[in-house]
């Protein structure tokens, strides 16, 4: 995939996003992330992280995902971490 073109007044979902060239005209949510050479536009990204070598648009939201915690192993009824007071 070369290039991404998201049209003024559209709004387009991704999970995850990687490309060479990506424009953003309109408003582009990716829940994870988005990876590509250039970004560029007159829209708004909302993405979880964005890796990107040249950024020039006018709005980026990122959003904080919360932290993974390990589950407890099943032998272990205790929390493998605690909240310090």
């Amino acid at each position: 995939m070369k290039t991404v073109y998201i049209p003024k007044g559209e709004t387009v979902h991704y999970e995850s996003l990687t490309t060479e060239h990506l424009v953003v005209h309109g408003r582009l949510h990716v829940t994870y992330g988005v990876k590509a050479q250039s970004i560029t536009g007159s829209g708004v990204i909302d993405a979880g992280s964005i890796n990107a070598d040249t950024v020039c648009i006018d709005d980026v939201e990122r959003r904080c995902l919360p932290p993974r915690v390990p589950p407890c192993p099943a032998s272990s009824p205790q929390p493998m971490w605690k909240r310090e007071s």
